[in-house]
């Protein structure tokens, strides 16, 4: 197994908090960014920087809905209080299953997980400071009977001195609660006391057990509306009453930077990445020449904004979450420029540059053979243009989740236009409802093993070559049913210098907060 480094974790959990998103818009959950991510996401616009978790939070009613949605995943696996008998927080934990934590514990028996996002449920707090004590009291002394209920594993720690003074003093809690019925006894307990107050009726609403022992709650109000928040360049919900929360928490200079003393990483853990585990993989094709363009040098080498119009797009695989490694098809001779270019941006990812040919359908090809070499026929090849820079972390992102769950994913976009079928230079006398069209771009992804053997068999045949086959109609040719995910007209291909001159426009636009 493979030690991963904070910056690789972090890519992991925003996989993770992708995909959450994605779930509780399809199903209309809401919920919000939490503690240290939602602080994260109003002062730094991602992690804080020595941050190593993310959690998110939901009104009891959405929780108990996602948690349903969570069982049983193929790429997660749900942590939670009535699903593992040695899992005793009292929040859930979506976990990534081709991870594991590897930090070593004394006294732990549980079983390890891998990274993960915390999952925190929201109710209502009874009116009045002292019945909000003496709930949050009963609560936390059943949290400690139920975290005390596993011998040994309530004594794990990274630390020995507290491993044994838990081991000690937390024993007769455990004996206890053996002789009372076990974990499920004072589980179901807590379960009752803590729905009690629905969050919309309440004044006051908060996580019952949060390690915060001195909250008092915050307005229930602060649900009342969400927002969009950027983190890590991707977009998420968070109550949009933040600063009400935030300085609840954290006190009113929440913005403020705390001392480097104060910036501690919490180092609880050490996650490995196992082996054998499935990957997404970019293949982006820069082989062209570009000719159409009428430039000096190939488009996708281009200068825009004192930057490679291929490394914009690079950036944008490097900077997403789900994407693993990055391959460039790139065009022959100019390999050494494009890897100086990989070292000047930080392009991390970017594992693979192999030399194109003079025909499309080869230089996709000559990746593939390479792939064969280093990756596994299960691997998911992300297939793109170098010269569409400005497609969209969302458009990566739909198109992993679409192709996870039918194997192959196209993105594309409606026609908006009407459109007709020529019946010489000047006349047309049919034309194609548009409803039945669907424009299609890359992203393109396939696993690995069907789009080799496709272009094998196109080459074997004289296929490849013949007519005007792209990747989607070669798959077409040889039997695949392919599956739409989301494209966008904003995602266009740079061709002409009108597309250079868009395309710089685009840079210098900053978008509007209020358009969705």
């Amino acid at each position: 197994m493979e030690k991963m480094t904070l910056t690789e974790q972090k890519l992991v959990m925003m996989e993770i908090l992708i995909y959450i998103d994605q779930l509780a818009d399809k199903h209309n959950l809401r919920y919000s960014l939490w503690g240290g991510t939602l602080l994260g996401a109003v002062r730094h616009k991602g992690f804080i920087p020595w941050d190593d978790d993310i959690d998110i939070s939901l009104p009891r009613e959405d929780y108990e809905k996602l948690l349903k949605l969570l069982i049983n995943q193929n790429k997660y696996k749900l942590f939670e209080y009535s699903l593992q008998e040695n899992y005793t927080w009292s929040w859930a934990k979506l976990t990534h299953k081709g991870t594991e934590d590897n930090k070593k514990k004394y006294f732990h028996t549980g079983t390890s997980h891998g990274i993960f996002v915390d999952i925190v449920p929201i109710d209502g707090f009874p009116l009045g400071e002292k019945d909000i004590k003496t709930l949050k009291r009963k609560l936390h002394r059943l949290n400690l009977i139920i975290r005390s209920s596993q011998f040994h594993n309530y004594a794990s720690s990274i630390h020995l001195p507290i491993a044994l003074k838990k081991l000690v003093l937390l024993f007769p809690l455990f004996v206890y609660s053996r002789i009372r019925g076990g974990k499920e006894t004072f589980t179901r307990k807590l379960n009752q006391l803590s729905v009690q107050y629905s969050l919309y009726e309440a004044d006051k609403c908060g996580h019952l057990l949060s390690r915060y022992k001195t909250n008092l709650g915050y307005p229930s109000s602060i649900w009342d509306e969400l927002k969009i928040y950027g983190f890590e360049g991707h977009s998420f919900k968070g109550i949009a009453d933040s600063h009400t929360y935030l300085t609840l928490l954290y006190g009113e200079d929440y913005m403020k930077i705390p001392p480097k003393e104060k910036q501690v990483t919490h180092e609880e853990h050490e996650f490995y990445r196992m082996e054998g585990v499935r990957m997404n993989i970019a293949m982006i094709m820069a082989s062209g020449k570009g000719q159409r363009m009428g430039q000096n040098i190939p488009k996708q080498f281009i200068n825009v904004k004192d930057k490679p119009v291929i490394v914009y797009t690079i950036d944008k695989f490097q900077k997403h979450p789900q994407i693993d490694k990055i391959l460039v098809v790139c065009l022959e001779g100019w390999e050494s420029v494009l890897r100086a270019y990989a070292e000047q941006f930080n392009l991390s990812k970017l594992e693979w540059i192999v030399s194109g040919s003079a025909e499309r359908q080869k230089s996709i090809l000559n990746g593939l053979k390479k792939l064969k070499e280093v990756a596994s026929p299960d691997d998911l090849i992300i297939l793109h243009d170098g010269v569409r820079p400005l497609v969209s972390l969302d458009i990566i992102s739909d198109l992993i989740v679409t192709a996870e769950k039918h194997g192959n994913a196209i993105s594309s976009i409606p026609v908006i236009d009407q459109v007709v079928i020529r019946d010489d230079d000047q006349t047309t006398s049919q034309s194609i409802p548009r409803d039945d069209l669907k424009i299609v771009t890359t992203p393109q992804a396939y696993k690995l093993k069907d789009i080799l053997n496709t272009y094998e068999k196109a080459y074997t045949d004289g296929k490849a070559m013949s007519g005007n086959h792209s990747i989607n109609t070669l798959m077409h040719e040889y039997g695949e049913k392919l599956y739409f995910s989301k494209g966008s007209e904003m995602n266009f291909k740079l061709t002409s210098t009108d597309d250079i001159y868009r395309f710089k426009a685009i840079l210098e636009t900053e978008k509007c907060d209020w358009i969705k």
